[in-house]
């Protein structure tokens, strides 16, 4: 005998409806977060961008001017280099610790902002007012140290994707607008100021002014919303945790918590570091001879710099913010990991020979053709790492994990213009040319066997990735 249908109970009827309303309630409220966090990326992103390519500016203002102004107080050589060498040490130390220090909690980060702004525009008023090189050195202190803004927002931008579960594409897309507005900064910057600015006190009065508007346009930059776990669970990939503390226990405790940074430890983290280091490297033991080559071979002098260091800026500029997102949507990039792979490795050989050949022709225009596609190159995969950084991370970890590469990047700043000067007293530019193609023939192996297996493998499935909105 079969059994009629179940009798709904007034009891149950208001239980069933209760839960749909509940459903309906969170479904709304979903539906309102995330509207919210599209408003706070697009937000977050435009100012963010803004504000750092204004502090870039008001840096690159005095360029022209500062190489002078050291010659005059009698700065020779060795007083250059060891002003160099200053600024990268405490930029190393600055680039950890700002970083680490942003990750404390969901406002540390706009409060490093601002903290960085105020250090920039203290070393900028040092800087106008001192008439000794000992002044000058003080300069350095406040914003090496502390104004570390471009790598906090790095990780800010993070944080706002991670609210939405972007893919590789949006995060590509934000690190490309972030590295343009840097590059038209330093195109513009170097350009304007020795045109229109004929003092170094000056063109510092001049940065002052433009620190102050970024500071402004900083106050505008937006907290991020809470990522919506729940979310991340059903795009395919973990969200990402808070680890462990450490165990030690004691007076140490909080420095050790405070310095222990779990996320740098990962082989995805290490393989980046040590590719950030070549990179870093190779870049300035090649900086080291190529103002020297381009003297004798070209008879460069201000003004040409001045072109050739715009050309450069503008390159780099279109690179991230729109040559990469072309070619990374182009050769499907953004949707398999295989390509993202080999475009990585394309870059490698890309930099390594061009490199080479430019100290093999003696061709002007081949070498602007030729530092075209390596500064191409430079953007795009600095793109590609920047935003694939982001997923080694939780939020309480990546600003450590950026400034931590960021370190790395100043240790390479260093030690690569040491290492140029020793390899090309050694054995000529050719032994330098080769210690470049060698430190891109590691960073080739790097990608090759680690960046997909340690790096990549933390992203979204690929899988889910047509299914998310684009959000920019």
């Amino acid at each position: 005998m079969c059994a009629g249908p179940e009798k709904i109970t007034p009891e149950k009827k208001e239980l069933q409806d209760q839960s749909d309303a509940s459903s309906s309630s969170s479904t709304v409220k979903d539906e309102k977060r995330l509207e919210q966090a599209k408003a706070v990326l697009k937000q977050g992103i435009f100012y963010g961008a803004a504000s750092v390519a204004v502090m870039v500016g008001a840096n690159s203002f005095t360029m022209p001017h500062r190489q002078n102004r050291l010659l005059e107080l009698g700065c020779d050589t060795m007083c250059y280099g060891t002003f160099t060498s200053v600024r990268s040490m405490l930029g190393l130390i600055g680039s950890a610790l700002m970083g680490r220090i942003s990750d404390q909690s969901s406002y540390a980060r706009r409060m490093c902002l601002h903290v960085g702004t105020l250090a920039a525009l203290l070393g900028m008023v040092i800087a106008a007012e001192t008439d000794s090189l000992e002044g000058l050195y003080y300069s350095l202190i406040p914003a090496s140290l502390f104004a570390q803004n471009f790598n906090i927002m790095k990780a800010l931008f993070a944080d706002y994707h991670d609210a939405l579960h972007t893919g590789p594409a949006e995060r590509a897309a934000s690190v490309g607008t972030l590295g343009m507005s840097v590059g038209l900064a330093f195109m513009v910057g170097p350009l304007s100021g020795a045109t229109f600015i004929k003092t170094y006190t000056q063109a510092n009065r001049v940065g002052i002014i433009f620190i102050i508007l970024s500071g402004l346009l900083t106050l505008k930059v937006p907290d991020p919303v809470a990522p919506d776990n729940t979310k991340a669970n059903n795009d395919g990939h973990e969200p990402k945790k808070k680890e462990k503390k450490t165990s030690v226990s004691g007076f140490f405790a909080p420095i050790v918590d405070f310095v222990d940074v779990k996320a740098a430890r990962t082989p995805g983290a290490l393989v980046l570091i040590l590719l950030r280091l070549c990179m870093g490297l190779a870049f300035h033991v090649f900086s080291t001879m190529w103002m020297p080559w381009a003297k004798k071979t070209y008879g460069f002098g201000p003004g040409d710099l001045g072109k050739f260091m715009s050309f450069i800026g503008l390159t780099y500029a279109l690179s991230q913010g729109f040559i990469a997102k072309y070619l990374l949507r182009l050769f499907g990039a953004n949707k398999s990991h295989k390509a993202r792979v080999n475009m990585i490795l394309a870059c490698c050989v890309t930099l390594s020979v061009g490199r080479y050949f430019v100290f093999q022709t003696s061709s002007l225009m081949t070498v602007y053709a030729l530092m075209g596609c390596v500064v191409i190159s430079l953007g795009l995969v600095n793109t590609i790492l920047t935003a694939d950084t982001s997923y080694l991370a939780p939020s309480d970890e990546i600003g450590s994990l950026f400034g931590i590469l960021a370190a790395v990047e100043s240790a390479s700043g260093m030690v690569g213009p040491l290492l140029g000067g020793y390899l090309s007293l050694l054995g000529g530019i050719h032994v330098s040319i080769g210690a470049i193609v060698v430190l891109y023939a590691i960073a080739f192996v790097l990608v090759l066997f680690g960046y997909e297996r340690w790096i990549l493998s933390r992203a979204p499935k690929s899988s889910s990735q047509d299914k998310k909105q684009k959000v920019l």
